[in-house]
């Protein structure tokens, strides 16, 4: 799913960890890793949206990357809204 709204292998992303994951909770799998391969992103494998990214894309926000995760989710809200 992140890969479809990015549409990008890999991201350049604002990420600052003092905690990261050490273990996956059922249901979720990792879609991506940092080069020191920490967790950044995961995506529920039963529900159709709901993701996960470790990383702080309200820091990024002139990045159009980060952009079109904030568009899709607001589309998606609205979606379920409707």
């Amino acid at each position: 799913r992140l890969h479809k709204i990015i549409g990008k292998g890999d991201l350049s992303v604002v990420s600052m960890h003092h905690q990261a994951l050490d273990r996956v909770g059922s249901g979720w799998r990792v879609v991506g890793k940092a080069a020191d391969r920490l967790v950044e992103a995961l995506e529920h494998e039963r529900h159709l949206w709901a993701v996960a990214v470790l990383w702080h894309p309200e820091l990024a926000l002139q990045d159009p990357n980060q952009q079109k995760l904030f568009k899709a989710f607001i589309t998606e809200a609205g979606r379920k809204q409707a």
